[in-house]
């Protein structure tokens, strides 16, 4: 196997980013690079505004049932050859009747006579039928020869498709698409992930198959990836023993041989043949033990956090099937809300069967002992070289220094000359909003670590919520609907009133009941939604969302509409409440927005007459793939040059770090408000730079003779 073959395959959509002005100011911990961003906050940075399927919502439009099919479409700003379908007017095989195989042809549709016996045509018929179809096939390549040039055909296609494919460029599927006997030219997509996004887009699954290594299939096995960082959700199915593919784990070093905790009394079912070994730090655990978070927990390496379990299942978590979309709920044991059941049909990390062993080096709360100490740190590195790992993943930064003298980037250091593959964060020090001339500073500018950058993929799971058909009121509004967040299994209809008319605009208290059982103007009962107003995101007293819809239920409510306490704030879009319900900007409520704009909000048309009447819609969840959407550079992303060392051109590559979808933390006994779950989206260089850990763990396996050196060489070029 070639390095170009390895190469081209693993590191197509790692791309290299590019070095720029820097400055920012360094703490003295070393912080987690991990940003807990929401799908808005995500999409004001990277995307534009998520469309909505117009056919799905209705939008009331005339459709034809059976529209005519244009033999191209264009895809703007679509650059590069791609691989096209040339499909040719005449019908394939298996649409072919008698009319076409002849009426005395013992070809028929039943299941007893096939076109094809053992891989032969079951007919005379058939095959010159068949033989008809490739000399027109043959007929329309030689046009396209003289046309656009010599396009070498990748598969020929007789029975379910009549055409071939060829790599081109879309001005040339144009042309092509014009041509006399061609029925359409459409781009080949891919339909179906073997994860949630981020392994197919660097084209791992190029590697799992075997499409792109002569054949030989490789998904870590046998190949031990560390992980140094907040612990591990040790019962979490993304790091059992066998996978939802089937997969039995084998430990390499035998049965039942584990490090670090898994080794202590009681703890042995920490580790199995995929986790086999969960190393903990007394500078760490002995805050577990001391009650000083205000709970205890035993003195070993699970994850209370979440980001280390999202970054070890990124780089190296189990296949698994028909996976939920989860939220996390708040409090501090829970599996977490499902928004939608099996919405991801596979997914998995990179190197999916190597196994792992976990390096808790950060504390799991802010709130008393922020970060990951040095100490810590450089025990993980030590312990990581001593049990023979073969690649690293450091998703922890914020602390820049000399490469050479920092003892972090030295231990790092010990550990290349160790054989040993290391991926790093680049950092969450991005380009702020409005400051063109200003980029954050970029983390571990050692030149033996693979300093990773954060971009995009295609991957977007829409959760649409809308306010629709307004009626009442003395005046039409100057809006059809509003899109919000929330999560219902159902609409409703009702009459619109404030909470604020009620003397409680927070919604703060049970309302009595039978307090929203009204009648309209004309003496009709009627459902009822009632507005409520969020509070302030710094008040530590203020109301939870989830409290605001059962105090209002409690009064009779069949609906709520909260919108925000300030402008700019973000919206929860998966949270489900006790009644339909829709979370709305204050800039939608009251139509003002911070850039001295004003427009016509829905409290103005709530202000003018009386029996407003609004729809808060079912909820549509999708999962969409865009593939324009995909390796874009996150606008959060460090992009250098180092300030320690601004000759080091870094980061080196980038890897998808935007909404990611992985395991998280069903625990979180140190941390007030947190929310716990099984799985969690979560942005940020921590989310990219696994990607780029199992990348290596691939590599790894495909060229053991190659060096740490060689590895990282690979990818990079």
């Amino acid at each position: 196997m070639k390095l170009k073959l390895l190469t081209c395959t693993v590191a197509a959509a790692i791309y290299g980013a590019g070095a720029m002005q820097a400055a920012a100011s360094m703490g003295n911990l070393h912080q987690l690079e991990g940003l807990n961003l929401t799908a808005e906050q995500i999409a004001q940075l990277n995307a534009p505004t998520s469309t909505v399927n117009q056919e799905a919502m209705g939008e009331g439009l005339n459709v034809q049932i059976t529209p005519q099919q244009k033999r191209f479409v264009v895809e703007e700003g679509l650059t590069g050859e791609h691989v096209y379908i040339i499909r040719l007017n005449q019908k394939p095989l298996a649409q072919a009747g008698e009319a076409v195989l002849g009426a005395k042809s013992t070809i028929s549709k039943s299941a007893e006579k096939k076109l094809f016996v053992a891989g032969k045509p079951a007919s005379p018929e058939v095959n010159q039928y068949r033989n008809q179809l490739l000399q027109q096939q043959k007929q329309v390549i030689a046009e396209i020869s003289s046309t656009v040039g010599d396009r070498p055909v990748r598969q020929q296609f007789t029975n379910a498709v009549n055409g071939f494919s060829m790599m081109m460029t879309q001005a040339e599927a144009q042309r092509i698409a014009q041509m006399g006997n061609v029925a359409s030219v459409r781009r080949s997509k891919t339909y179906e992930l073997f994860s949630d996004a981020g392994p197919e887009l660097i084209q791992a699954d190029k590697l799992w198959t075997g499409a792109a290594t002569e054949a030989v299939p490789y998904k870590g096995e046998n190949v031990i990836v560390g992980i140094v960082d907040t612990g591990i959700n040790s019962d979490h199915r993304s790091f059992a023993d066998f996978g939802d593919d089937g997969y039995d784990h084998t430990n390499p070093w035998g049965a039942g041989q584990y490090v670090g905790d898994c080794t202590k009394e009681g703890f042995e079912t920490m580790c199995n043949d995929k986790l086999i070994g969960v190393r903990s730090y007394p500078v760490i655990t002995d805050n577990f033990t001391s009650g000083i978070f205000g709970a205890t927990r035993p003195a070993v390496g699970e994850d209370y956090q979440g980001h280390g379990s999202h970054v070890a299942s990124t780089a190296a978590g189990n296949v698994l099937l028909d996976v939920d979309y989860v939220s996390p709920a708040p409090g501090e044991v829970s599996d977490g809300t499902v928004i939608k059941p099996n919405l991801f049909p596979r997914m998995s990390g990179v190197a999916p069967h190597a196994n792992i062993i976990s390096y808790q080096v950060c504390n799991p709360s802010n709130e008393l002992f922020p970060g990951c100490p040095g100490e810590a740190l450089i025990a993980g590195i030590e312990d990581a070289i001593s049990d023979g790992v073969d690649v690293i993943n450091f998703s922890i930064g914020g602390q820049d220094s000399h490469p050479w003298s920092d003892d972090v980037e030295l231990a790092f250091l010990s550990a290349r000359e160790a054989g040993i593959s290391v991926a790093v964060a680049a950092g969450n020090s991005g380009q702020p909003a409005g400051y063109k001339e200003y980029f954050g500073a970029i983390d571990h500018a050692s030149p033996w670590l693979m300093n990773v950058a954060a971009s995009t993929h295609g991957r977007e799971i829409v959760v649409d919520t809308r306010l629709t058909v307004p009626m009442g009121g003395s005046e039409a509004p100057k809006w059809s609907e509003i899109e919000g967040g929330a999560v219902n299994s159902s609409s409703v209809t009702g009459m619109v009133v404030k909470a604020s008319a009620y003397g409680d605009e927070y919604c703060g208290t049970p309302f009595p009941a039978g307090t929203f059982d009204l009648t309209d103007s004309g003496g009709n009962p009627t459902d009822v939604i009632v507005v409520c107003k969020r509070n302030n995101l710094n008040d530590p007293n203020g109301i939870a969302r989830s409290a605001k819809a059962d105090n209002i239920k409690a009064g009779g409510a069949d609906g709520m509409i909260m919108y925000n306490y300030a402008n700019g704030d973000a919206l929860v879009k998966t949270a489900a409440y006790s009644v339909p319900s829709i979370h709305i900007t204050k800039e939608e409520w009251d139509g003002r927005w911070d850039n001295g704009m004003a427009g016509y909000g829905l409290v103005d048309w709530l202000n003018k007459g009386t029996d407003h009447v609004l729809t808060i819609s079912e909820t549509l969840i999708e999962r969409t793939i865009d593939d324009s959407r995909a390796d874009w550079l996150a606008a959060f992303s460090s992009r250098g040059p180092s300030p320690s060392t601004p000759e080091a051109l870094i980061p080196a590559v980038a890897a998808p770090g935007v909404d990611i979808y992985a395991a998280y933390a069903d625990e979180h006994p140190f941390v007030s408000g947190a929310s716990s779950g099984d799985f969690a989206f979560l942005s940020g260089t921590s989310m990219a730079s696994p990607h780029v850990a199992g990348a290596m763990a691939l590599l790894r396996q495909a060229k053991p003779s190659w060096t740490a050196t060689e590895i990282q060489s690979a990818l990079a070029m």
